[in-house]
């Protein structure tokens, strides 16, 4: 679950933590049996926007996102710990 998950970070991690929700297109369909995969999506969206984080979709299989996600995330570091 998510919210222990961040929970934990808060706990052990600087405050300063670069964090995002990064979903995996083929484990999206897994998430919530109960939800269609859209909903699955906009429950994920709505988490990482109630935590002031990003929201990623990128895909293992073809790797569509992930170039997107590491330079977005790695942006977001080099803006913290060295802003202009």
């Amino acid at each position: 679950e998510l919210s222990r998950f961040l929970d934990l970070m808060d706990r052990h991690c600087r405050p300063d933590v670069v964090k995002g929700v990064v979903a995996n297109k083929a484990a999206r369909l897994q998430v919530d049996l109960w939800k269609e995969p859209k909903e699955a999506a906009e429950a994920a969206k709505l988490f990482a926007k109630r935590h002031a984080m990003r929201y990623f979709e990128v895909s293992a299989r073809t790797s569509e996102g992930v170039d997107a996600m590491f330079h977005d995330l790695v942006g977001q570091l080099i803006d913290a710990h060295h802003p202009t």
